[in-house]
């Protein structure tokens, strides 16, 4: 990067603009792992419109991390800040710090710019900050850029299938006033080195023993059309098209009964061996945000990889992604009465049968019923059996 790319720099720590060649990596420092933080924003494709609609409101207040160091190109992380309530000038600051950068300074100078920056251009009377009660690291940051602790929100959100509690912090104008120049003495100007030397995996992946799953993208659309258009025969070919996919691709909204929707409550993954070769799709749909529900489906295209309990390890995987990672409250699914080894593959994956409605399968009518299956999150963590076959 040139110099002139930057207008916030303290020694060697500076901050630019997003830009739109930034979402590959916003996607990676994302889904990067963290015992106190775990994430998950989405494909890449959601990282895209992020930045392409300025979902953080707008890009003066978006910026990457990089270091001016030793003719480094790579960006180091990112801080954006929002309004908590602009009215009030209440705005709120976050940081995401590359893990191999981490515990060096960095999130912390980054923060200090930001804050400066947001009182000096902004009519900000006060900027927040909060963090897991438990995220030491995080709240000796918040702590070193002047902020106070407020309070504490009980069980505020998820993290690995728990619910945590929540510290929040503030720094109010006027404090900051009396720190500003005391931070300038404390620029860095000497080289810094990577906390952790190993490469990141730049992809966000759920792996397991026998598959990996894979967030679907645009480009993986023909595969998926093939393999809904091989499942959903009686559906109109039209919905299940590579257009209609694309459609439902692009949409983000929370419609319970969208079945199709790949929305951002919608999880979508590709089932890929471990050589990255794709063989079918695994999904959570249909997400009823009332009571906390959503499906889980599974389709093998490839016939070779039938029988060989790769669709079992897929909602195994998916479904503990599920509800490690959201408020989910309940996962079910079904199938057609005599469909043995879908029954099995449901019991396996530590469902329980739950009903059985004759004539009635997949909305349709059926000479054979449906097997309902289902598992609730306190089942799922403290409950479960998996049978041996």
């Amino acid at each position: 990067m040139k110099e002139k790319d930057f207008n916030l720099n303290d020694g060697n720590v500076a901050l630019r603009p997003i830009a739109g060649g930034d979402a590959e990596f916003l996607q990676r420092i994302w889904h990067e792992t963290s015992d106190f933080e775990p994430n998950y924003i989405g494909p890449l494709a959601k990282a895209k419109k992020f930045v392409e609609k300025n979902a953080w409101n707008d890009k003066r207040k978006c910026f990457i991390v990089h270091l001016t160091q030793d003719d480094l190109t790579e960006p180091v992380g990112a801080v954006t800040a929002y309004w908590y309530d602009q009215r009030f000038g209440d705005i709120e600051v976050g940081t995401d710090i590359a893990l191999r950068w981490r515990a060096l300074g960095i999130g912390t100078r980054a923060k200090r710019l930001l804050i400066a920056y947001l009182f000096r251009a902004f009519p900000v009377h006060r900027v927040t900050g909060k963090t897991a009660t438990d995220n030491e690291p995080a709240r000796r940051s918040l702590e070193k850029c002047g902020m106070q602790l407020e309070g504490v929100t009980k069980k505020q959100y998820i993290r690995n299938g728990e619910y945590v509690d929540r510290a929040h912090y503030a720094l109010l104008r006027e404090d900051w006033e009396g720190l500003r120049e005391t931070w300038k003495l404390e620029g860095n100007i000497e080289p810094l080195t990577p906390s952790v030397s190993d490469d990141i995996e730049p992809e966000f992946l759920l792996v397991g023993e026998k598959v990996q799953l894979r967030p679907v993208e645009p480009e993986h659309l023909g595969f998926v059309t093939e393999v809904f258009s091989h499942r959903f025969t009686y559906l109109d070919q039209e919905l299940v098209s590579e257009d209609g996919l694309k459609s439902d691709y692009e949409k983000d909204n929370d419609d319970p009964v969208c079945g199709a929707c790949w929305g951002k409550k919608h999880r979508v993954f590709l089932i890929e061996s471990h050589e990255g070769v794709p063989v079918g799709v695994v999904g959570l749909w249909n997400y009823d945000k009332r009571n906390l529900s959503v499906e889980v489906g599974t389709m093998i295209l490839d016939e070779k990889a039938r029988g060989k309990g790769w669709g079992t390890e897929a909602k195994l995987l998916v479904m503990d992604y599920a509800f490690k990672s959201s408020p989910v409250e309940r996962i079910y699914a079904g199938t057609n009465q005599y469909n043995r080894a879908a029954r099995c593959s449901l019991s396996r994956s530590g469902l329980r049968l739950t009903n059985l409605i004759a004539g009635i399968h997949e909305g349709r009518r059926s000479p054979s019923g449906a097997a309902l299956y289902d598992i609730t999150r306190d089942e799922w963590l403290n409950e479960r059996e998996v049978p041996d076959a």
